[in-house]
């Protein structure tokens, strides 16, 4: 269990732990051991604020509390989330290092059995400053740093799949669907070109269809009004701050015409 103090015991210190800094002892002909040299420090025998974690490869821990802030949770072995209650998980950084994240439901091997019983969120949190002057956000100062053989670069905020990511929430029937028709800036309702049934409070994203990709938008659903000819309006918990489009345009001499139209997805599970 994550709540455990048994379950992180020794790891910190760990000459494994790829968290820490070790020192290299040479050892002659070409052997060398190694030691710690700056260990991870904690100040609770469990993950609390801004923590680096470690999840070694022979590790299934299972989440059982919500977590604080924590700094980077580095999965060799396997973290399991399976609860039928409302839970959660906050980091900088997640990097899947040859290890799994589960979110469903599992046996006691932790093997997906159905889908994910209860309410989950994973909060990633991180700087991006193009977000940040859209959307008025104040991230904290979060450096990428560089993974692998590959340089990859994880940024803060980044969920880094180098393993595997099972996420298995229960059907919603339709995940999203095509703007019907073009929604304008202040609008506090989109009509989408199918029949859904969305709950209440449920968050869906309306993506963008100028340059600037970061024109998507999220808002919560107050309400959904069925229209005619099989399209559904969903009113929303605050205005639009961009234009959407949604139509047909002829381009060419030969008038060719193109459809486009922004699309809206389900964001909420569960």
């Amino acid at each position: 269990l994550w709540s455990a103090e048994s379950t992180w015991a020794n790891l910190t210190g760990h000459a494994a732990n790829p968290l820490n800094v070790l020192k290299e002892i040479p050892l002659g002909r070409r052997r060398f051991a190694y030691t710690v040299k700056e260990q991870q420090n904690w100040n609770s025998s469990v993950p609390s604020h801004y923590d680096n974690v470690w999840i070694p490869s022979w590790k299934k821990v299972l989440l059982d509390v919500s977590t604080p802030i924590l700094g980077k949770i580095v999965v060799e072995g396997v973290l399991v989330i399976n609860s039928t209650d409302t839970i959660s998980l906050d980091a900088v950084y997640i990097e899947l290092k040859g290890g799994t994240l589960i979110i469903a439901e599992t046996d006691i091997e932790g093997n997906v059995v159905g889908p994910f019983q209860g309410n989950c969120t994973v909060t990633l949190h991180g700087t991006n400053l193009l977000l940040s002057a859209i959307h008025g956000e104040n991230p904290r100062e979060t450096p990428g740093y560089v993974v692998g053989k590959e340089a990859l670069l994880m940024d803060g905020g980044m969920l880094g799949v180098m393993g595997t990511f099972i996420a298995k929430g229960r059907p919603v029937g339709r995940s999203w669907a095509n703007l019907a028709n073009t929604s304008s800036a202040g609008a506090t309702f989109v009509d989408v070109a199918a029949t859904v049934a969305w709950e209440m409070g449920a968050e869906v994203v309306v993506t963008a269809t100028d340059f600037g990709v970061h024109e998507a938008e999220t808002r919560r659903i107050l309400s959904t009004t069925p229209l005619t000819s099989g399209v559904t309006r969903l009113h929303l918990d605050a205005p639009l701050t961009f234009q959407h489009f949604s139509g047909e345009e002829s381009h060419g001499t030969a008038g060719r015409s193109i459809e486009m139209r922004a699309k809206v997805g389900l964001l909420t599970r569960n």
